[in-house]
């Protein structure tokens, strides 16, 4: 059963495909996924906020902010990824007629792309219009670890290598996140959470020279938590919205399983760095207990222990 009415539907289309045809280049208005994703998640939220008219968008927040469910937009609406060199090269477009919405409606989204498309045009750099979008972001967590990822994608010639930014930036950035992340909401996680904080800081701080391995394991943690944070929801927070039951049960399904197989592999990785790390780098031995649970089988047992 769908979620939306055919009304409704017709008013998703029609908001889409005004994005698409500002936004899109061609005869079909393909468009850069990035910026399709954010456009028409800004457009939900004004539209609801402002004019309260509600899209009912299939929509999750995942790796780089609210992207749309692909397989639940309307039919027009095509999408496609693919493999360029080792980049996703992924976009949108439109086939088929143009959507005919109430009259009213379609005033109300005529009028908000419009404001959109004069805030936000296609010259921008891209990271300015995902930064406003995280500002819709149900947790503190995620803005921070946007901050420290932006920083860890800098270049530049100064300091080649990365190792001053891993002290004054990296480790700090890292710090910072972590002090705002949502442990009660996200318990699976909260070893994790623990063990990557305190790994990543002290590789920033103690190790720069191998800042790479430090950004590594904090994009996996990231990658894991958005996984679950797609299927996330209570009263004050949710990860998703107008998400169909089947697509959010496949999407637990796969939170499942990469859970596991995520803890096996991050004990791996911190047993590799703690033999690189000088001794001196964590001095705490509850710290060093987080990283190497000598008595311990799995996080889960960890988790039962000291958090009982």
């Amino acid at each position: 059963m769908s979620i939306r009415s055919e009304e409704e539907e017709e008013i998703l289309a029609y908001a889409c495909y005004k994005i698409l045809s500002k936004y899109g280049d061609g005869p079909t208005h393909k468009m850069d996924s990035l910026w399709f994703n954010k456009m028409i998640a800004m457009l939900d939220h004004e539209l609801q906020d402002e004019v309260k008219l509600i899209l009912k968008t299939p929509i999750c927040w995942y790796y780089y902010g609210e992207e749309v469910v692909p397989t639940e937009m309307p039919s027009c609406v095509r999408f496609e990824s693919r493999q360029a060199s080792d980049d996703d090269v992924s976009s949108f477009w439109w086939v088929g007629e143009r959507p005919r919405p109430d009259s009213r409606k379609k005033s109300k989204i005529d009028a908000k792309v419009d404001s959109l498309f004069s805030r936000f045009p296609p010259t921008m750099d891209i990271y300015e219009v995902v930064a406003k979008d995280y500002d819709y972001a149900p947790f503190e967590f995620q803005r921070k670890y946007k901050e420290f990822r932006s920083d860890s994608l800098i270049l530049s010639d100064v300091d080649p290598d990365g190792r001053l930014r891993s002290k004054i930036l990296y480790g700090p950035g890292i710090r910072s996140a972590f002090s705002d992340f949502p442990f009660k909401e996200f318990p699976v996680l909260k070893v994790a959470a623990a063990q990557v904080e305190i790994l990543t800081a002290a590789i920033f701080k103690k190790l720069p020279m191998e800042n790479k391995k430090g950004i590594n394991m904090a994009r996996s943690f990231w990658e894991m938590f958005c996984k679950l944070l797609r299927i996330y929801s209570d009263e004050g927070h949710k990860g998703y919205r107008y998400v169909s039951n089947q697509k959010l049960e496949f999407w637990k399904k796969v939170a499942e399983d990469t859970l596991r197989q995520y803890i096996v592999d991050l004990q791996e990785k911190i047993n590799t760095i703690m033999r690189l790390l000088p001794e001196d780098a964590i001095e705490d031995p509850m710290e060093r207990m987080f990283l190497q649970p000598l008595e311990f089988a799995s996080s889960e047992n960890i988790d039962k222990t000291l958090y009982s």
